[in-house]
């Protein structure tokens, strides 16, 4: 059993929506940013993601129902380069681990760039091992054994992996800190020489252990600097918003926004408050 487990950081409730968020204790923080949990009931409204940069695990099943156990799956969700959306009306139970950056490379075994806006089941990447996994987590009924199970065998995973690249993972960290931390944007050439590598280097480790290159990481802080700005406003001045998070002007903004969520900013701020996953700025 894992020496640490995690503890709660909140809980809230929406219309049919229970949600819980967890923050992982000793070794396995390092390497998980939360372990989010939902029960949604059949009224709940519908639940959106921020395109946001991060590798996840998940597991799904229906809630209540005698399919549960058909319905169940446990799958590895690569970097979404795009919002996505799950309607209204279905009900069912999930719990979320979201990777940091960088950091689910031990986990799976793959370089991340091959998961990137894909949707896999962990059988495929740990054999029998994700199949048992699986079938583990459907017999345990309530939603805390499941939580402890992941965290279990999260933990047994990475205490056998054949490596662990820390000076890689703590590469990545101090990039994504500088991105996500810098009064004004910074290109990819400036953080290359910040962190003492090239610009071709940095691009290999992040297409390897992020999923995406540094750029396109970048332009997603870039978004989620915006939208956090407009949403402290109580009347968004797009122009002004669009040049402190260092885009060209507001058509290019809305040109970014409607690119990753099909919508234009005014459009998509109230989804991104209450979106799921964790926020980059």
């Amino acid at each position: 059993m894992p020496p640490h487990m995690s503890a709660i950081l909140e809980k809230s409730a929406i219309q049919g929506m229970h949600v819980v968020r967890h923050a992982p204790r000793g070794p396995l923080a390092s390497f998980v940013a939360e372990i989010v949990t939902a029960v949604r009931g059949p009224d709940a409204p519908p639940c959106h993601g921020r395109p946001d940069g991060h590798t996840v695990l998940v597991f799904q099943a229906l809630h209540d129902r005698d399919d549960e156990a058909e319905s169940a799956g446990l799958h590895a969700v690569g970097t979404q380069t795009s919002a996505w959306h799950k309607p209204a009306g279905t009900a069912e139970v999930s719990i979320c681990v979201h990777f940091r950056p960088g950091a689910a490379y031990p986990f799976f075994g793959v370089p991340l760039r091959e998961l990137m806006d894909d949707v896999v089941p962990l059988e495929e990447l740990w054999g029998r091992e994700g199949r048992t996994l699986r079938e583990q987590l459907i017999e345990k009924r309530d939603i805390g054994s499941r939580v402890r199970l992941l965290e279990k065998k999260l933990y047994a995973r990475l205490e056998r992996a054949d490596r662990v690249d820390l000076a890689q993972l703590q590469l990545v960290s101090h990039v994504t800190h500088l991105l996500a931390r810098s009064p004004a944007p910074q290109t990819v050439s400036s953080i290359a020489k910040q962190v003492g590598t090239s610009e071709r280097q940095l691009r290999r480790i992040f297409d390897a252990a992020v999923g995406m290159s540094p750029k396109a990481f970048a332009r997603l802080v870039r978004f989620h600097r915006a939208m956090r700005l407009a949403e402290h406003s109580a009347d968004p001045d797009w122009a002004a918003i669009a040049a402190e998070a260092g885009y060209y002007d507001q058509s290019h903004l809305i040109a970014e926004c409607r690119r990753l969520t099909g919508t234009t900013p005014a459009a998509y701020l109230p989804t991104w408050a209450t979106a799921q996953g964790p926020r980059l700025t």
